[in-house]
């Protein structure tokens, strides 16, 4: 099928296991038994080089699976939010121009990580600790 050649959105569900340690809803959300993903596993990007839109929420994936992620030269949304990703990938997600949107929300991104991403993705919308408006208006 002519769909399938090409896909420009992958999203890699999470087990319920994970899910429920990983989310703050602890497992509200409901789990698939889709494909796991961590880091080694998310080598099979490198066969998507046209893909745009990555979710990888809640998932094993950590600052080193990104390696892999920072091939796909076209990717504009990318959603890490409850992984492991730390301040270390800053640089770089920063080298990711192509990015218009970057969910970076529960994740070992720090607040100032977060500012600094957003001043090195001008064009994109980066969602993270810095601007989480649950936590804007709190003491």
């Amino acid at each position: 099928m002519e769909c399938f050649d090409k896909p420009w959105h992958v999203i890699f569900w999470v087990d319920e296991a994970t899910l429920i340690r990983r989310s703050l809803f602890g497992g509200a959300v409901l789990a698939t038994s889709g494909p796991l993903i961590d880091d080694a596993a998310l080598a099979c990007v490198l066969g998507l080089p046209d893909l745009e839109s990555l979710d990888l929420a809640f998932s094993n994936v950590t600052d080193a699976g990104l390696d892999h992620v920072r091939h796909l030269r076209n990717l504009e949304f990318l959603r890490l939010e409850g992984t492991d990703v730390s301040d270390a990938s800053i640089v770089l997600l920063s080298q990711m121009r192509s990015l218009k949107e970057l969910n970076v929300e529960h994740t070992r991104i720090t607040k100032s990580g977060g500012r600094a991403l957003e001043a090195a993705l001008p064009g994109c919308e980066v969602r993270g600790p810095h601007n989480d408006r649950r936590f804007l208006f709190s003491r």
